[in-house]
């Protein structure tokens, strides 16, 4: 597999439903930061579910590295660039592609940034893949004075830029979580880990399919009506309010104002019955949406 740099969520998973890639892998939340906003605005997509479907989740520790050109010191650096909140990698996984997606460091390295580099300016980019770009081409007196936070793994891709720092998040990962994906199936190897990780979502092109191996689903809902207040009871009613370890709310494509778009996940050990009930929820779910005038559908269940 090669790597072929991916700078939005909406690329993978536009990449996905495009048929591009068989599998993308997108941030939902981290642990420092919360909900990664990106991805629930993706999700809000009228493509999905028709055309992919949430597969499966993982969590991985998060590691940034202060990325610098050859030869570059801490003391020649007057300017640091990344994205703004959290780092992130996200991958899609196709015959012959692995697509990468950084986002997000400036917020969770502010201690280091602060200690290390209190005189450097710091400047916001689309995503650190972005700020990567900006130390690559020729040496001039731009790209070799600044610095970029990113994942070591552009390092590997790009033979003009290396290391300066490692590991340099204020929260620090414990043990490794291991991941193997393949076209077929997806494996986890889970250790525990601790500090600043962050939860992905696993996005594949197909309908969403029941397994009785599912432990968690998400219902995406848009009201007529506007505001958090308009999930009303026609959803948290067909879903016992036990069972919903998360909501996320996110403007919706109508132009109503407020009219949010809400995600709802569903943890089905927690279920009345479990596994066997949850789809006869789904159902009823969608059925009371439906009957309420909204809008609502399953992106998957895994």
């Amino acid at each position: 597999m090669t790597f072929k740099p991916e700078k939005t969520v909406r690329k993978v998973l536009e990449a996905v439903l495009h048929g591009d890639a068989s599998i993308g892998v997108v941030p939902a939340e981290n642990s420092t930061f919360g909900s990664v906003v990106e991805t629930y605005d993706a999700l809000v997509n009228p493509s999905l579910p028709g055309s992919a479907t949430i597969a499966g989740e993982h969590v991985l520790p998060i590691n940034h590295a202060l990325i610098v050109r050859h030869g570059v010191s801490t003391e020649d650096i007057h300017a640091v660039y990344s994205h703004p909140q959290v780092s992130i990698n996200c991958y899609l996984f196709g015959p012959d592609i692995i697509l990468i997606l950084n986002l997000q460091a400036l917020g969770q390295c502010a201690n280091y940034l602060t200690q290390n580099l209190p005189n450097a300016s710091k400047h916001e980019v689309s995503s650190t893949g972005a700020a990567v770009d900006l130390l690559l081409g020729p040496p001039s007196d731009e790209n070799t004075r600044i610095a970029a936070i990113a994942s070591e793994q552009y390092v590997k891709l790009h033979p003009e830029i290396e290391i300066l720092a490692s590991n340099i998040q204020d929260l620090k990962g414990g043990r490794k979580l291991v991941l193997s994906i393949t076209l077929s199936s997806s494996r986890l190897k889970t250790l525990t880990c601790s500090g600043n990780r962050t939860r992905f979502f696993v996005l594949t092109k197909s309908n969403w399919a029941w397994s009785t191996q599912a432990t968690s689903f998400m219902i995406r809902y848009t009201s007529p009506y506007a505001g958090i207040a308009s999930m009303r009871l026609d959803l948290i009613d067909a879903i016992p309010f036990s069972a919903i370890k998360r909501i996320d709310r996110r403007p919706s494509n109508d132009p109503t104002p407020f009219r949010d778009t809400i995600f709802v996940e569903v943890d089905i050990r927690l279920l009345p019955g479990g596994n066997s009930e949850a789809t006869k929820v789904i159902s009823s779910t969608l059925l009371r949406a439906k009957e309420a005038g909204a809008e609502a559908a399953c992106l998957g269940a895994w």
